[in-house]
């Protein structure tokens, strides 16, 4: 097997992580469906037993968030109810305390009643329909079943606390060392965040190919993340680490210090963390100009069955999530797919290139008469720029010059499918329904109005190095210089802390990602 291990680090990270898993749920063959797997899916699951005897087959995937923003998600699910009654008894004395009961999604709720009566099968329309109004946390319209190791609570910190904020890159480095005395020293309930479960999953791989992380940066999570990424270098120093930093644009604080201390937590995330990745790849949350620079507006936002609201991380983060999936699907696919390892070789063979770029198509807009046909009527793809991390970078109109891409086109109908994925992005219930209804069933574009969503839809990725990187690296470094580091003290608290020096070699390592980029013409 060539297995790869998810690491999905804070609440941003976790919307997509559950979008992408529930995804997954629409790859599996069911009863008498004669439908070839394109997809190996042992790359991404394990198979396993429950103490009982039941055998599972569930996401290899360490979950990491702030402890209440798990939801009504529990760690001992149906699947695994029978291992939480073998947990090893504590004898060392308990303190109760009580914490308020998260309600259930009326979507979890409807699942649950699915589950309980085999005869009811079809999902309630009303509790989909509400999902833009009644989804709080991931775990609102999560579909699958974790193994109990996969949920890593933070308990040291709580969401919006004022006490003990978790808003700086060094708050980030300080909870993971926490975290790790926490679970040594807890009852029983929580473990060592990389000691147990880490180990329990790495074990037990046969051929591990990879590790593929999904991390906030926005906040203290980056720093997290490096502790956790430290760890695992130290373990596994040559294997492949695919990153993913995640920054919501639709946070913008108010206040210009919150807004600068982002800024500099995004710089360490990005300057420290590519030191600990094979390929770093920043991702931004789509807003309303960025879609417009891309054209995808008729596609998304009007005359759509349920607009496209930027202000939703249920949204947001959907589309981002559905870009790193089709990306993803190379070093997954069960024939003619490549290695992850090989995939970022390629993106990489500078060997100084560790920061790259992923755009998308969604949808990749296809007349049913096939894309040769679309093209006359439409020549400009409506590709967006995730990785951009302002519209300055989207509106620079200078050619770039390309090291190192991955194309990956998927859906096409079958007289145009031969060098792609015959494989539509699915479009399940819990996804959002923000297409145009102008767009078919299958996700192919018609002149009619249709009443109902579309069911999956083409789409077109490509995860790149180049030109254009160095672009939004000098941004960064701007962003940066206007800064005055010694006004945030909160950064160089405690022994995580970081001195002037730190601030420093920051910047230095940022001019240094940037400088690789150069092209001939730059020199």
């Amino acid at each position: 097997m060539r297995e790869i291990l998810t690491l999905q680090l804070g609440q941003l990270a976790n919307f997509v992580g559950t979008h992408y898993w529930n995804a997954q749920e629409a790859y599996f063959n069911y009863g008498n469906d004669t439908k070839p797997d394109l997809l190996d899916h042992d790359v991404l699951y394990r198979a396993g037993k429950t103490p009982t005897g039941i055998e599972t087959y569930t996401p290899r995937v360490l979950i990491y968030d702030l402890k209440d923003c798990f939801g009504s998600l529990q760690k001992y699910n149906r699947l695994f109810e029978s291992e939480e009654s073998t947990k090893i008894a504590w004898d060392g004395g308990v303190n109760t305390i009580t914490t308020k009961t998260y309600e259930k999604n009326p979507y979890q709720q409807q699942l649950d009643r699915m589950e309980e009566d085999p005869s009811h099968t079809d999902m309630d329309v009303d509790a989909v329909d509400k999902l833009d109004h009644t989804v709080k946390v991931w775990s609102d319209f999560n579909r699958i079943y974790y193994h109990p190791r996969s949920m890593n609570p933070i308990v040291t910190h709580q969401a919006e606390s004022t006490l003990t904020p978790f808003d700086s890159y060094t708050a980030g480095r300080k909870a993971y060392t926490d975290n790790e005395k926490v679970g040594l020293f807890a009852a029983q309930e929580e473990t060592s965040i990389f000691e147990d479960n880490f180990r329990f999953f790495v074990e037990e791989c046969d051929q591990l190919q990879g590790f593929q992380i999904f991390t906030g940066v926005d906040d203290a999570m980056g720093g997290f993340t490096e502790g956790l990424l430290d760890d695992i270098r130290d373990e596994f120093p040559k294997t492949t680490v695919l990153t993913y930093g995640l920054s919501d644009t639709t946070r913008n604080p108010s206040a210009e210090r919150a807004r600068q201390k982002e800024t500099l937590n995004r710089a360490f995330s990005i300057a420290r963390l590519t030191k600990l990745s094979s390929l770093y790849v920043p991702l931004y949350t789509p807003t309303p100009k960025r879609m417009a620079y891309s054209s995808r507006s008729p596609y998304i936002h009007p005359k759509s069955h349920k607009a496209y609201q930027y202000e939703l991380m249920y949204h947001t983060s959907a589309i981002l999530s559905t870009a790193i999936e089709t990306a993803s699907l190379p070093y997954r696919l069960k024939k003619n797919g490549t290695s992850l390892s090989e995939m970022v070789s390629r993106l990489n063979w500078h060997g100084n290139t560790y920061v790259g770029g992923l755009e998308s198509v969604l949808p990749l807009p296809i007349v049913r008469t096939g894309y040769n046909d679309t093209l006359e009527t439409n020549n400009v793809l409506p590709i967006i720029d995730h990785s951009a991390p302002s519209l300055s970078v989207l509106a620079d109109k200078k050619k770039e010059e390309t090291f190192g891409e991955y194309i990956v086109t998927r859906g096409l109908p079958s007289f145009d499918s031969r060098y792609f994925v015959d494989l539509a992005y699915p479009l399940i219930d819990s996804y959002p329904r923000f297409f145009s209804s102008n767009i078919s069933q299958d996700g192919l574009l018609t002149p009619y109005t249709n009443s109902e969503p579309p069911r999956s839809v083409p789409t077109l990725t490509r995860l790149a190095t180049g030109s254009k990187v160095r672009l939004g690296m000098e941004h960064r470094i701007e962003s940066i210089n206007s800064i005055s580091f010694s006004d945030f003290f909160e950064f160089s608290e405690g022994e995580n802390g970081f001195g002037r020096e730190d601030y420093l070699e920051m910047k230095e390592d940022m001019i240094t990602l940037s400088d690789s980029y150069s092209c001939d013409e730059d020199m």
